[in-house]
């Protein structure tokens, strides 16, 4: 089974990452990795897809992030922009690899685009099919329902590297207008207009517009760190409009 394959390349693939000295932003990765694998298993389970559809979107999830290990290792940051975009380094990475090769066109498609544009703000839908479109949306909600797992307990650590995880940004407590605005709206907000470490915060938190499956705010809800990201946002009363909002796209409050 080629879901079976992949989980053998990811772990040897990662295996050297994992042996640096200072190995705890790759295992800050590997297991964010496995967790949105698992992440789009269930949601894939609870969403009623046929047993290959769920192996497939397993399979897309244990590859989203597989650049980020090259992406650490050359640039030092897992910032996009200090560095390049690593879902595009990812689906090189799965080509260079020959990952799929043993695969039928239309799923190998499937799994380099849903790779390829896991992270960007919209999905080009004109250019996908439907078939495509799903599994990109499925692999996008997992990736941010562990996103909000891994900034909930990084910030839970007393001994957070902020400058890892804050991708080098301000610690100055200001909030740009345009991100606010986006939030307003009930969009998500532009990483362009990004200059703090609490406009990343809120950048994240808006992903909350941009969740495709019931099943995905099942898992937002359940787990809680969401809510928790909202109680230890630094001078939350300035946005509590705002903040309002985005509970209430997730249904925290009725």
């Amino acid at each position: 089974m080629l879901k079976d394959l992949i989980y053998k390349w990811f772990y040897n693939y990662t295996a050297s990452f994992l042996q640096n000295d200072d190995s705890s932003p790759y295992a800050l990765k590997y297991q964010h990795t496995l967790r949105v694998a698992q992440n789009a298993k269930k949601i894939a389970i609870k969403s009623n897809f046929p047993e290959a559809d769920i192996n497939l979107a397993e399979t897309i999830g244990l590859l989203h992030d597989c650049g980020r290990f090259q992406q650490f290792a050359q640039y030092g940051t897992f910032n996009d922009r200090l560095s390049e975009d690593h879902a595009e380094l990812s689906a090189r990475l799965i080509s260079s690899e020959k990952l799929l090769s043993k695969l039928n066109k239309t799923d190998s498609d499937i799994i380099l685009k849903a790779v390829a544009f896991h992270n960007k703000k919209t999905l080009p839908t004109a250019e996908l099919t439907d078939r495509e479109l799903k599994f990109a949306r499925i692999v996008r909600d997992a990736d941010k329902v562990d996103i909000y797992h891994v900034m909930a307990n990084q910030l839970k650590n007393p001994q957070i590297d902020h400058k890892t995880l804050f991708l080098n940004q301000s610690e100055e407590v200001a909030f740009s207008a345009p991100i606010l605005d986006a939030i307003k709206n009930q969009h998500i907000a532009n990483i362009e207009d990004m200059k703090t470490e609490v406009d990343f915060r809120m950048i994240q938190l808006s992903w909350v517009f941009d969740i495709n499956f019931p099943a995905s705010l099942e898992l937002i809800k359940t787990q809680g760190n969401l809510n928790y990201l909202i109680d230890v946002l630094p001078a939350k009363e300035l946005v509590k409009d705002e903040l309002n909002i985005i509970k209430k796209q997730i249904d925290y409050e009725k």
